[in-house]
């Protein structure tokens, strides 16, 4: 496995966007379950295409929430997709909470019927407890409560989240030492740790990030998300953040490692030149993208 040796690059994991296939059903269970609170701009809720003109301009329907202080998104997907084999594994995206914050969270799934696991002691190892389910389109999710709270903990949020942190990401790596070298190569990690707990039930890396997060990389084939994800079109992908005084690194890094990349909504989006964004693939197909202004 590779061991970079230059000063690491990206900071953390910052947000991320899944595919759903339902946005009124995923709107409820994001906020009434999971206790996200829905995003609002200057324009009103971060609700898009979901009106003649955002269609013909080609928006495709997505709502953006806010959850740990942090902005996450879903897409709706263009087809349906069939159900995950297993209650959870790759991919998942999880949130740091606090023990009263876990409580309550449990008590929300019993109410409303949702199917999870939980809680479990000292899951994933790096964990005092925590508790694993899905969302109604089949994306897993885990909030659990840290050993030691991640450094996006002491990023700006209502006094009242109980969710205080994104967590760890699990991803699909068909191949796991191409996406370790990936990451490790392309955003200056360190090596991974492969004596790691055998939670997921197949091999698996995790690759631990300067905050205290992990990205945890299981071998295992890319699961259907109902919908093309590629860094050319609008749609679900995973933010990484890294200061804007590292940018330039990163550039040179990311044509060094003949990574292809480009800002696809900095038009859309009136992204001024002090915000840098970029979009590319990693080795499995998921879309990443940089940034260096932090989620609001």
């Amino acid at each position: 496995m590779t061991q970079s040796t230059a000063p690491q690059l990206v900071e953390h994991f910052d947000h991320f966007v899944v595919p759903v296939d339902d946005l009124v059903q995923a709107e409820d269970f994001y906020i009434n379950i999971l206790g996200a609170r829905l995003a609002y701009n200057a324009r009103g809720p971060m609700r898009y295409g979901l009106n003649v003109h955002q269609t013909i301009h080609g928006m495709r329907p997505h709502t953006f929430f806010v959850a740990a202080g942090k902005r996450i998104g879903c897409y709706l997907q263009t087809e349906h997709r069939p159900p995950a084999p297993k209650g959870r594994g790759a991919p998942t995206y999880s949130f740091e909470t606090t023990t009263a914050g876990l409580d309550a969270l449990i008590a929300r799934l019993k109410k409303a019927g949702v199917a999870h696991e939980g809680p479990l002691v000292g899951t994933p190892s790096f964990a005092t407890s925590s508790v694993f389910f899905d969302d109604p389109t089949g994306n897993h999710l885990a909030v659990y409560v840290p050993r030691e709270p991640n450094a996006t903990s002491k990023h700006p949020r209502p006094a009242d989240d109980q969710l205080i942190a994104i967590g760890y990401l699990q991803l699909e790596a068909p191949d796991l030492e191409k996406s370790v070298r990936f990451y490790c190569d392309t955003f200056s990690l360190p090596a991974p740790d492969t004596n790691v707990d055998s939670l997921w039930g197949e091999k698996h890396a995790r690759i631990k990030m300067p905050s205290g997060q992990s990205l945890v990389l299981t071998q295992a084939p890319v699961s259907p998300k109902g919908m093309v994800i590629n860094r050319f079109e609008p749609g679900p992908h995973l933010a990484f953040y890294l200061p804007a005084s590292r940018w330039g690194e990163m550039m040179t890094r990311l044509e060094k490692c003949g990574v292809q990349h480009g800002d696809r909504a900095a038009i859309a989006k009136g992204r001024t030149k002090e915000e840098l964004d970029t979009y590319f693939e990693d080795p499995a197909g998921y879309v990443i993208q940089l940034i260096s202004a932090l989620e609001t």
